[in-house]
């Protein structure tokens, strides 16, 4: 049975690994023809194919410049044929093709249900609008490897999230696994792969789903399924800054190492995301999440998640950065495992569809 299971887990990874590889292709086969064009206050003319705005940073791709990075109260007018979704600061949502008033004091969206127009300063963010499933796709991809001749300890990771934007939805999906081996031979291993979708309104205000799928041995467990629903916030909406808050309850079913019967808990979930950017060559980009789950069916359990990315961007899409996470539960359902377990890694990547 052991063996059989082992097999289950390296099948799972590698058609995992083969969705990834077949997601970051597909992306990133994906260009427009560059032809939007960007003024900026100094009366400079740049023409290429506007990417996003995110964190008070225009992202343009031009044929001669490759991407530029231009900050936002640079710009002083936009114009493009395309379509982009286009997000202001109290949270309110369009789409359409865009362009700047006369004057470059307004942004105009020409959406299905007429124009609309507001201050270029409420704008907060701007993303491509692409009938297309994979066109909407964006993401990376990172791996790292360490090893300590002293302790004889090697441990190697691999990190993937893609996330996905439409009218209505956002969606994620994250992959992230870590494997230690020890000088005796033995090997441990985490795996955590989870997804989301967001359902967005027409305020920082959204509901959701959310589910996960979790190997810890350290903690003793073989698999933890986690699926339920949550209402969150955006609190703080910023140009270099986002802070994100969620609520909400969660069906929970676990099961332990070498025991092949689960076990099924109710649970609330409490928690949020940090994230910001800072424009200095190389881009830097720090994420931080937190998640308490207080049991609602085993009184007084209480586990909590955390992760933590800093990210160097680099020209030509590369990536350097720093990945930590922490996992933890005052009651583990093996009374002999470890009640946290926690790693850090540095790791090179890359990412695509931006």
């Amino acid at each position: 049975m052991t063996r059989t299971r082992a097999y289950r887990h390296d099948a799972a990874r590698l058609l995992l690994l083969i969705g990834s590889v077949l997601v970051s292709c597909l992306a990133w086969g994906y260009a427009r023809d560059k032809t939007d064009v960007v003024t900026l206050r100094n009366g400079d003319h740049i023409r290429g194919d506007i990417v996003s705005l995110e964190f008070g940073i225009l992202t343009l791709n031009t044929d001669n410049m490759s991407t530029l990075s231009i900050e936002w109260p640079a710009v002083r007018s936009l114009t493009s044929k395309f379509a982009f979704a286009i997000e202001r600061r109290d949270g309110s949502k369009y789409y359409g093709a865009i362009a700047t008033s006369p004057d470059g004091k307004d942004l105009t969206v020409e959406s299905e249900n007429g124009p609309a127009r507001f201050p270029m300063d409420e704008v907060e963010r701007i993303s491509r609008f692409s009938p297309s499933f994979w066109d909407r796709i964006t993401g990376a991809l990172s791996v790292g490897f360490s090893y300590t001749k002293s302790s004889a300890i090697e441990v190697g990771s691999v990190n993937f999230n893609a996330s996905y934007r439409s009218q209505g939805v956002d969606g994620t999906l994250a992959f992230s696994s870590n494997t230690t081996k020890d000088s005796s031979g033995s090997t441990t291993n985490r795996e955590l792969l989870t997804s989301g979708v967001q359902f967005l309104r027409q305020s920082r205000n959204f509901w959701g789903l959310l589910g996960s799928l979790e190997r810890d041995q350290s903690l003793g467990i073989d698999a933890r399924l986690v699926g339920g629903a949550a209402v969150g916030r955006r609190f703080v909406q910023a140009a270099y800054t986002e802070l994100t808050g969620i609520a909400g309850i969660v069906a929970t079913e676990e099961w332990i190492v070498d025991d092949p019967t689960p076990k099924t808990s109710l649970e609330a979930v409490l928690g949020g995301s940090w994230n910001v950017f800072k424009f200095i060559e190389p881009k830097t980009r720090l994420d931080l999440g937190l998640y308490v789950f207080p049991s609602l069916t085993e009184s007084g359990r209480i586990r909590s998640t955390g992760n933590l990315s800093l990210t160097h961007k680099f020209p030509h899409d590369w990536t350097l950065g720093l990945t930590s996470y922490l996992s933890y539960d005052n009651r583990p359902p093996e009374p002999t495992a470890e009640k946290s377990d926690y790693g850090v890694t540095f790791n090179l990547g890359w990412s695509f569809g931006s």
